[in-house]
């Protein structure tokens, strides 16, 4: 079967959670079908980034996204109904592109990711088109609007009604919706009879860190990515300043893409910032706790997989547990306030086996759960139609 990618970014360097996921769905769907991707991309395609793609696709057709073709998308709808996710990635140079690319290669079926993508959906025959929505933006923008002020409290709140109804419309119109947990599948709005849960996976549930803890916790994420933005300030002024007081010589890593310009951070000899990190197994390696209060996140956050399968125990919020199917004291560990933060942590570093249960679980719980070649051979069967319907996904 061929079967044609639609995506909002390319899907290389696997820097962002959709990128990841599109890649790892065109890597194992090549195995046995032939992949073609139209990617919309912001910014310059390197030639190494499609380097990385082409063993997997046999034809790849980018089309860059301008700022003024942004600027006239915004400008052409501004009084639409659209979410600005739509809006902002809509363009009639890229439909007449699109159509194009469809006509010369025919494929089977087309996968069109996130919302930002599916405007284009209605170019086609609905029953060819597979929509991955991934996690149900309208919550996003629903979280984003309870914990924000003033104008962007006003955006967050018309993206999330906005979005809440194009949801709806989707789930109406279109066959086969993907999403990528049964938690973002319970928020999602509208009839969700032919919505799938297909889970993400990861590569490293069988690798066995060794060697000497050299930091007591960390962070890790795309600090380019609000949520992130907003766990690694609140680890830094409110869980790190209560356990300085009662372990004065705690240690904590953050590592990711803008650390330093995003956080602003102070000098602190118990703190070191990583940035542009080619492999993460070595940070994990040294790391005795992953430290992840992901109060705004919504859908799965490929961090804490890694970290379980690393078996790095973690300490996170009931939300992001709850996307994952994780149970707090099986697992990882859940929190809420800073407090909480603080008695877990010192859980794990004093309280003797803690850690080394919840590792060995948090890795048996990934490598039945978070399989990428077995939930991509669930999505395959949902594109092809060869098996009936199958709830994917138990991450």
């Amino acid at each position: 079967m061929k079967i044609l990618f639609v995506t909002s970014r390319f899907p290389w360097p696997l820097d962002k959670g959709d990128k990841l996921r599109a890649f790892n769905q065109i890597r194992y769907l090549s195995a046995q079908n032939e992949i073609i991707l139209f990617s919309i991309s912001q910014e310059k395609v390197e030639p190494g980034w499609i380097a990385a793609l082409k063993p997997y696709c046999k034809t790849i057709r980018i089309f860059h996204l301008s700022l003024p073709m942004i600027i006239a998308n915004i400008a052409k709808h501004t009084f639409s109904s659209l979410p600005f996710q739509s809006i902002y990635f809509y363009n009639q140079r890229i439909a007449k592109t699109l159509e194009q690319y469809n006509s010369a290669e025919q494929p089977d079926k087309i996968v069109f990711q996130l919302v930002r993508t599916t405007e284009y959906a209605k170019l086609f025959k609905r029953s060819n088109c597979i929509i991955d929505l991934m996690d149900c933006f309208s919550y996003h923008y629903f979280l984003r609007s309870k914990y924000s002020t003033f104008l962007y409290h006003w955006f967050y709140d018309c993206e999330y009604r906005r979005i809440k109804k194009y949801e709806i419309g989707l789930v109406k119109k279109f066959k086969d919706i993907i999403i990528i947990s049964e938690k973002d599948k319970a928020l999602l709005p509208g009839n969700k009879s032919k919505v799938h849960v297909v889970g993400n996976g990861v590569e490293s549930s069988s690798v066995h860190l060794k060697g000497a803890k050299t930091t007591d916790l960390l962070f890790l994420g795309n600090l380019r990515y609000r949520p992130n933005i907003e766990a690694a300030t609140f680890i830094l002024n409110e869980i790190f300043p209560l356990l300085i007081r009662t372990d004065p010589g705690i240690s904590i890593t953050i590592a990711g893409i803008d650390a330093k310009k995003k956080l602003g951070l102070p000098a602190n000899k118990n703190l070191v910032i990583l940035e542009n990190i080619a492999d993460t197994l070595p940070v994990f390696n040294e790391a005795r706790v992953f430290v992840a209060p992901m109060f705004l996140s919504t859908g799965v956050q490929n961090k804490i997989l890694e970290a379980m399968a690393y078996g790095v125990p973690v300490v996170t919020t009931p939300n992001a547990a709850d996307a994952l199917g994780a149970l707090n004291g099986e697992q990882l560990l859940t929190a809420v306030s800073a407090e909480e933060f603080r008695d877990q942590i010192r859980r794990l570093l004093y309280e003797k086996g803690l850690a080394e249960i919840l590792s060995e679980n948090a890795q048996a719980f990934i490598n039945q759960h978070c399989n990428w070649k077995k939930n991509i051979k669930l999505m395959e069967n949902i594109i092809t139609k060869n098996s009936r319907f199958i709830e994917a996904a138990e991450v």
